[in-house]
């Protein structure tokens, strides 16, 4: 036996099947399972073949309408369905299973993934009730309702209500009840709870024994290494704290777990370090700010909730970002339907450095806004971070993107993120909540929070670019005043393609070469994002087009000669072909502008950057056209 895996859940099954996949020994322990079976969601890559699919996924508040994801890649199945088909596919590679740790010696290499451990008084420590309900009519769709705060105790912690539809059992559903709190809830409140969490919910009872499970969301990467064993899952307390979610990261955990094994098989003593720098990269920040942000629920649910109804990208990724956590955990799983980047592998630790400066520098202060910069899924930055442009125009004097240029590209992300925020029109008001618009008023505070620290980020690395990136925010302000949305857009990617070579020492001509390349990656992206929303597909912004002419951040009216709405509703599919012609043409553009321009590394990073922008959501077609 090379390798011990304790626990045969989602994690510990997982490291299983990869690490007999990678030819060790591995003996997989299963405890008896107890208590009834429940329904659950999950992403669909790891979702077996009889999973049912999901049409909707809201997230309420209470009296506010909720926020509608509409369709997903998420699927409903059963966890003990979830769980037997990795467990045969642990099988099936080779590993054994037993019930119990044999007498032998215990091999040095061991994975617990055993779940939660007894409660703790620790933070990101809580309790999840779940049971079967009836009376529950909302087939087809996932609801998660966040609970409004008390107003007689600030302290209080959050309450969070999941129900996931029963397939082929109408009226029924598994409902989930998770809270971090010292206790879990008295049976009159869960049943208040479940009652208030959607209209369709008024008259459910539950039919079952409802179970009390503790809740494990207290990961950091130094506790992941437990009596010398690798932590997985919800063992290592990654399970989301805002919904109790936690199979996407188990899985991911037990990716990582097994890929430093493999790495390290002739040195196993690097194995510890390997796995917790694995997980520091695929899970940096996000946990911490969002049990920071379960401590300010009283701010974060009076945010969330007043902007419920918004189309505006601001509002609707904060959203994505409470329901669907960590964004690098959902990335991997992705990945096996994807083919492997070299280009973003290659650029992953100057994006991984500059996402630990911004978490950093607004973690604390302001949790919910680093959430929002580690992204939803499909979020903003995948594939277009400003980082990696800035990395790209680093490399065009023939070196690799030096990580202590980190944080320039953190203050851009951050900046970036700040106009964003300054974006939302004031005409987008909600109803006053205690005297305060807290729609409108949070977008402003956010806005200038994050414009400041990104200035204070940048003229604290280097003070020498100071005046530059005053000028270029005085730039954009005027220009989101103006309404010029490409104008902004080119400006925006311009920025980071000249600063880059500025940092880089480049010539005067290469100089140019790079800021006519970022001016039109601000067109290319511009007209992906437009042809997203006339095809009323999801692109980086993350709205509608109802949303976007709102916040006047399309270029349609310009470019078609100021349709309505509904007229381009009517003639989308012609106007989307006419996007698609000016994208080639942009293309072509930039292949031409920085052939044998820059090196050849440095070349292939800007195409790269240059299409991703131009296909937001790869196979978005394929999946539509399917």
């Amino acid at each position: 036996m090379d390798v011990l895996v304790k626990g045969a859940g989602p994690a510990g099954c997982t490291a299983a099947r990869l690490l007999a996949a990678s030819g060790f020994d591995v003996l997989l322990v299963e405890r008896p399972r107890t208590g009834p079976d429940h329904q659950m969601v999950v992403e669909q890559p790891v979702a077996p073949a009889s999973a049912a699919g999901t049409s909707r996924l809201l997230l309420s508040f209470g009296g506010e309408a909720p926020r509608d994801f509409g369709r997903s890649n998420m699927v409903i199945c059963s966890y003990r369905t979830l769980v037997e088909s990795l467990r045969e596919a642990a099988v099936a590679a080779g590993a054994v299973i037993a019930t119990a740790v044999p007498d032998e010696d215990i091999p040095g290499l061991v994975v617990d993934a055993t779940g939660a451990p007894p409660h703790s008084e620790r933070p990101g420590h809580g309790w999840t009730v779940t049971g079967t309900w009836r009376n529950c009519s909302v087939e087809g769709t996932v609801v998660t309702h966040l609970t409004q705060p008390d107003d007689e105790n600030p302290r209080a912690a959050p309450v969070v209500v999941r129900v996931v539809p029963v397939s082929g059992a109408p009226g029924t559903a598994t409902v989930s009840v998770t809270t971090m709190s010292s206790r879990p809830l008295a049976g009159d409140r869960i049943e208040s709870a479940v009652r208030s969490a959607d209209p369709r919910m008024a008259a459910a009872v539950a039919v079952s024994p409802l179970t009390v499970y503790p809740v494990n969301a207290g990961f950091a990467p130094e506790n992941a290494i437990r009596d010398g064993a690798l932590a997985a899952g919800e063992a290592a307390g990654l399970v989301n704290p805002f919904t109790g979610d936690g199979i996407s990261y188990a899985i991911r955990s037990a990716e990582i777990a097994a890929e430093a094994v493999a790495r390290h098989r002739k040195d196993p003593s690097r194995v510890s370090d390997a796995y917790q720098a694995g997980l520091r990269a695929s899970f940096v920040g996000y946990f911490h700010t969002a049990r920071h942000a379960i401590r300010h629920y009283h701010l974060a649910w009076r945010i969330l909730s007043s902007s419920a109804s918004s189309e505006h990208p601001f509002f609707r990724q904060s959203h994505r970002a409470v329901l669907f956590g960590g964004a690098m955990a959902h990335d991997a799983l992705r990945a096996r339907r994807e083919p492997a980047d070299p280009v973003r592998l290659y650029l992953a630790p100057f994006t991984m450095a500059c996402n630990e400066v911004a978490v950093r520098r607004i973690g604390d202060e302001w949790p919910l806004l680093a959430m929002h910069t580690l992204g939803g899924r499909d979020g903003l930055h995948r594939g277009i971070r400003p980082s990696a442009l800035f990395a790209g125009a680093l490399m065009a004097a023939g070196d690799h993107p030096d990580v202590r240029q980190a944080p320039v590209a953190a203050a851009i992300e951050l900046a970036l993120l700040g106009a964003l925020a300054h974006s939302v029109p004031a005409g987008e008001a909600s109803a006053p909540c205690r005297g305060v618009d807290w729609r409108y008023a949070s977008s402003v505070m956010a806005a200038d929070y994050l414009l400041a620290t990104a200035t204070d980020v940048l003229t604290t690395a280097r003070p020498d670019l100071s005046a530059a990136f005053a000028a270029w925010l005085a730039s954009l302000v005027a220009l989101r005043a103006e309404h010029k949305a490409e104008a902004l857009f080119e400006t925006f990617f311009e920025f980071p393609a000249r600063l880059g070579t500025y940092a880089a020492g480049s010539d005067d001509a290469t100089a140019d070469v790079l800021r006519r390349f970022g001016r039109t990656c601000g067109r290319l992206f511009l007209l992906a994002e437009d042809r997203a929303l006339l095809l009323e597909r999801q692109g980086r912004l993350d709205t509608t087009l109802t949303g976007a002419l709102a916040a006047r951040l399309t270029g349609l009216p310009v470019r078609f000669g100021r349709l309505s709405e509904n007229e381009m509703r009517a003639r989308r599919n012609v106007l989307a072909e006419k996007l698609d012609e000016t994208i080639a043409g942009e293309l072509r553009a930039v292949d031409e502008s920085v052939a044998k321009a820059v090196p050849a590394r440095c070349e292939r990073v800007l195409r790269y950057f240059a299409r991703s922008l131009a296909n937001p959501v790869p196979g978005a077609d394929e999946e539509a056209a399917r």
